[in-house]
């Protein structure tokens, strides 16, 4: 159980990243996950993670198990956002 009890406090939120996410009973054993807002990154990369299948799991009580995004998609949101951040700050500095 991550959160209560599970070594994080009462109101725990956040997320916990790991390069192999195994889990003896396989998929049938996230039913018995208590997320309690926690999320849980695993890399798809790995082969150990292969039964995973790259998709996303809704764990108990919130929370869910889900791939480590690829870096290159972080930086094409950043690239696709700079435009709209830069012409912001050139409007307000015409105030």
């Amino acid at each position: 159980m991550l959160g209560k009890g599970g070594g994080l406090g009462a109101d725990a939120t956040g997320a916990f990243y790991t390069r192999e996410l195994l889990l003896a009973g396989g998929l049938s054993q996230i039913a018995n996950i208590t997320g309690n807002g926690v999320d849980i990154y695993y890399d798809p990369g790995n082969a150990a993670n292969a039964y995973l299948g790259g998709q996303m799991y809704a764990l108990t009580n919130g929370g869910f198990i889900a791939p480590v995004p690829e870096p290159a998609t972080g930086t094409l949101v950043l690239l696709l956002a700079l435009p709209a951040l830069w012409r912001r700050r050139s409007m307000g500095s015409r105030v």
